[in-house]
């Protein structure tokens, strides 16, 4: 697809949206353990050992839309 397409300049605005839906509304309910060592108020996983497992996927899941944009 080329870059002065509508369809790649729609691809890049919906690329954008699912890195910023990752980044400020799912990591930021799973990140308490990351960033403090215990779970936040406002986590949707409330143990360290799920955060854990989960949070690597969802940093791995923000490169790869990351990388589609390029």
């Amino acid at each position: 697809m080329e870059k002065g397409s509508k369809y790649y300049h729609r691809n890049q605005r919906e690329y954008e949206d699912a890195v910023k839906k990752l980044e400020h509304d799912v990591l930021k309910k799973i990140d308490g353990c990351a960033l403090s060592g215990k779970p936040d108020k406002n986590d949707w996983i409330t143990t360290c050992a799920a955060q854990g497992t989960v949070y690597p996927y969802i940093l791995v899941a923000i490169d790869a839309v990351e990388a589609l944009m390029q």
